[in-house]
C-alpha cells in the first residue's frame, strides 16, 4: 500500500511540475508576442489622428448575451467583450479598423488604430444614437471619403453591423480594394486558431485551452464582391494594396484577419458593404 501510495504521490507531482512549466512557457510566450506588437506598432506610421481612445460606448446583454464594445472617433473598434469575461480586441497593442487601396495609382490608406494610420484626413461625426454611430473620413488628397456606420444588434446571439460605404470623390472611374482588419487575442491571449471560409474568417481557442471562445468576421449581403477572406501571421495590419493571404488553417499564431473587397467606382459614385463581427 506504501508503495502505491508512493506512485501516486510521484505521479501527482510529475504532473503538477509539468503543468507549471507549460505554464511558464505560455507566459514566456505571451510576453514576446506582446512585445513583438508593440515594436510592430512603433514602427508604423502615426498621423496627429491616430487614436485608440474609447470615444463611442455601447453595450447589450448579460452574461452569455453580453455584447460590449467601444468605438474611436476615427470608426475603429477598440473594445470588444462577447460574451461576459470574454474580451477579443483591448489586449496587447490594439489593432482594428479599416484600408483602401486605389488601383488606378497603387496608392494605399489605412487606419488600424495602435498600428498606425496613413492617407486620412480628420473624422467627422454624422450622427450618434444609443445603438448606433456613424462616421465620416476622407482621403488628405481628396479621393475618396469612407463613411462607416457601426450598429448594435441585441439578442440572445448579440452582433455588431458595420456598414461601410466607399465614395470615389474624383472625376474619373476607379477600382479599389476595400479591407475590414481586426488584430483578435480571443479570449484575452495572444496565440489562437484562425481560418476563413468563402464569406467569414475568424480566430479562437478550443474549449479546454482556455474558456473557448472566438470571434467572426462575416460578409453580409450584397453591393460588392469578396475577392478575399484574410488571415495573417501577423497581428499587425495588412498593405492594403498587397495584403498577405493564408489559405490554410493557422493554430497557435499571434495573428489577425479580415475581409478584402474589391469595388468599382464610377466618377462620383458609390458602394457599400456590410460586414458583421460576431462571437464564438
Amino acid at each position: 500500500m506504501k508503495t502505491i501510495a508512493f506512485v501516486l504521490l510521484m505521479t501527482l507531482c510529475a504532473a503538477t511540475m509539468a503543468a507549471a512549466n507549460d505554464a511558464a512557457s505560455g507566459n514566456a510566450w505571451e510576453k514576446a508576442a506582446l512585445a513583438a506588437q508593440h515594436e510592430a506598432a512603433a514602427s508604423a506610421p502615426h498621423s496627429p489622428f491616430a487614436t485608440t481612445d474609447c470615444a463611442f460606448p455601447f453595450s447589450t446583454g448579460t452574461g452569455d448575451t453580453l455584447l460590449k464594445y467601444c468605438v474611436t472617433a476615427n470608426g475603429n473598434i477598440v473594445q470588444l467583450e462577447t460574451p461576459q469575461g470574454a474580451e477579443h480586441v483591448a489586449v496587447g497593442t490594439i489593432g482594428e479598423g479599416y484600408g483602401v487601396c486605389d488601383l488606378n495609382s497603387d496608392t494605399g490608406y489605412f487606419d488600424y488604430a495602435g498600428f498606425g494610420d496613413s492617407g486620412w484626413g480628420p473624422a467627422k461625426l454624422v450622427k450618434q444614437t444609443a445603438t448606433s454611430v456613424k462616421i465620416a473620413r476622407t482621403t488628405t488628397d481628396g479621393i475618396f471619403t469612407l463613411t462607416q456606420t457601426i450598429t448594435e444588434v441585441p439578442g440572445t446571439l448579440p452582433w455588431i453591423k458595420l456598414s461601410m460605404t466607399l465614395k470615389n470623390n474624383s472625376a474619373v472611374a476607379r477600382d479599389a480594394f476595400l479591407i475590414r482588419y481586426v488584430d483578435v487575442d480571443a479570449d484575452g491571449v495572444a496565440k489562437n486558431n484562425f481560418d476563413t471560409t468563402e464569406d467569414s474568417a475568424f480566430a479562437w481557442n478550443s474549449l479546454g485551452s482556455f474558456a473557448g471562445f472566438g470571434l467572426v468576421v462575416q460578409n453580409v449581403g450584397q453591393g460588392a464582391v469578396v475577392i478575399n477572406t484574410l488571415t495573417q501571421f501577423q497581428a499587425a495590419g495588412p498593405d492594403p494594396c498587397n495584403p498577405v493571404f493564408n489559405l490554410h488553417l493557422l493554430t497557435n499564431t499571434d495573428g489577425s484577419l479580415g475581409l478584402e473587397y474589391l469595388v468599382e467606382l464610377g466618377k462620383g459614385a458609390s458602394t457599400t458593404v456590410n460586414t458583421t463581427y460576431r462571437g464564438m
